[in-house]
């Protein structure tokens, strides 16, 4: 079957159109909300996550600086009671100089709680009940 060259043009188009609407970023592929924080040069930045959930997505600051989003596995706390978080993870690095850290947990299921700690010292700590945290 041959088509006419002005439906091939409509039929182009169509497919650059459709091929444009994938590459906008949705709701889904948007930039993680994490409230940021400022570590300097040589600082030891920890991050305490806890969900009820073992496999979570995780988005935070890296010890380069720059925000980086994963599914991450967390390991079943010893002793759970109730309904609270019952799976955790601890992420730790240096950092090499002045720079943003912070993040964010998203639980499969309800609830998430993030701590961020620079030396040892509490910068930002929550508590969600609608299946994320963010510090």
């Amino acid at each position: 079957m041959k088509f006419k060259p002005q439906f091939i043009a409509v039929f182009s188009a169509i497919g650059v159109a459709a091929g444009a609407m994938l590459a906008i970023p949705g709701p889904a592929q948007a930039l993680p909300k994490i409230t940021p924080h400022t570590a300097g040069a040589g600082k030891t930045v920890t991050y305490n996550l806890n969900s009820d959930s073992g496999l979570n997505i995780v988005s935070f600051y890296d010890r380069t600086g720059k925000v980086v989003t994963k599914q991450v596995r967390f390991l079943p706390d010893a002793v759970s009671i109730g309904t609270m978080a019952k799976y955790h993870k601890t992420m730790q690095f240096r950092t090499k100089e002045k720079q943003k850290v912070g993040v964010q947990v998203s639980s499969y299921n309800q609830q998430a709680r993030c701590e961020v700690q620079v030396n040892g010292v509490v910068v930002d700590s929550a508590i969600g009940t609608a299946g994320f945290a963010n510090c």
